[in-house]
């Protein structure tokens, strides 16, 4: 077997220092899942406040938000993003912890890198003892929805969101562990 097969997909937390390259990866996974499907304006405008380098910043300096790399080799497939109850972007659930991010590079895409991904994010809400992970997704992103919904993720809510000047609809989906 070549060397090239034998190297193994690992999870790990992303350092201070990894923030360019963060950031970079979140940029391109959200155009690359949504630029397509929505104003170029509004993915401008929102990847200029909420998706800026300094927000970002931000959030990794957060003890309460937490941050994954997924790589294989020396390459990163993608990254996971959870807030416990203090960071959370809807609500704050003192016993669930919310998964915000899941993003995977397109050519990465249909390799289970996102399964692994969420098993990780249900891994770390069972360590830190909470009952229920949640999260939201754009209503029209049936792809999403129906992966949550295979791994016994169900609707309970829906809350609206704002890409640029788009206001669109999210689906709240939770997993009770």
């Amino acid at each position: 077997m070549s060397s090239e097969g034998k190297k193994q997909v690992v999870i790990r937390k992303v350092k201070m220092e990894e923030l360019d390259v963060l950031h970079g990866l979140a940029v391109r996974t959200f155009k690359e899942a949504f630029e397509h499907l929505n104003d170029p304006a509004d993915i401008a405008d929102y990847i200029s406040t909420d998706m800026s380098l300094a927000a970002f910043e931000k959030q990794l300096n957060n003890d309460s938000s937490l941050f994954f790399f997924v790589e294989k080799g020396d390459e990163i497939l993608g990254y996971l993003k959870l807030n416990r109850p203090a960071a959370q972007t809807d609500q704050s659930v003192d016993d669930a912890i919310e998964v915000e991010r899941i993003y995977v590079l397109s050519e990465y895409q249909g390799q289970k890198i996102g399964e692994r991904l969420l098993k990780k994010a249900i891994e770390i809400a069972k360590d830190e003892s909470y009952f229920r992970v949640w999260l939201g997704v754009w209503e029209e992103n049936a792809a999403a929805i129906r992966f949550y919904e295979r791994h016994r993720f169900e609707v309970f809510a829906k809350h609206s969101f704002m890409l640029g000047k788009d206001k669109q609809t999210d689906l709240m989906l939770k997993l009770e562990l």
